[in-house]
């Protein structure tokens, strides 16, 4: 792809008409900002994760009002509920899996330890144990959300025995 957006740049550049000035990219296209600098273009990036994180701390205040998030002992991070009375679930792009909401309405409130990655986030073997065992020894309930892709490694990821200690 660098190539093809420097041949791009060279002949927009080239014609008589509007030269491109400036790159604007986000994060994830780094080598075009590399080629802009190399061909003597103004640059910039931006982070539009930064935006969402904005927009979730100034509303952290109406979260806490509205009882989906408690002021107090363990805030939770994650998809949150868009209304603690309805169960609409924010940001939801995978299919829900209802298998642990029994286990869940069985515990007390602010008690679990939430974990979720992403889509993009990939662990090797001994990352991922160590985070199992992190868990395992917190002595804390957790719902850990682990995608088939989160591991470079498919067989034997987890510690021998975790799924047996934990009682999945």
């Amino acid at each position: 792809m660098a190539k093809k957006l420097e041949e791009l740049i060279e002949e927009t550049n080239g014609a008589d008409d509007e030269k491109i000035t400036c790159v604007v990219v986000d994060q994830g296209m780094g080598s075009a900002l590399e080629i802009a600098a190399k061909m003597g273009i103004h640059q910039a990036s931006f982070c539009h994760m930064v935006i969402t994180k904005m927009a979730l701390l100034l509303s952290i205040p109406n979260l806490i009002n509205d009882g989906i998030i408690s002021n107090e002992d363990i805030i939770p991070i994650g998809p949150l509920l868009a209304s603690n009375r309805l169960g609409n679930s924010i940001g939801n792009f995978w299919p829900e899996d209802p298998t642990c909401l029994k286990w869940l309405d069985q515990q007390p409130p602010c008690s679990i330890i939430y974990v979720v990655f992403g889509s993009l986030t990939i662990f090797n073997k001994q990352q991922f144990q160590e985070l199992a065992m992190g868990l395992e020894l917190s002595n804390r309930p957790f719902l850990w959300i682990v995608q088939s892709y989160s591991t470079d490694s498919r067989n034997d990821v987890y510690p021998k025995g975790f799924l047996e200690r934990i009682g999945t």
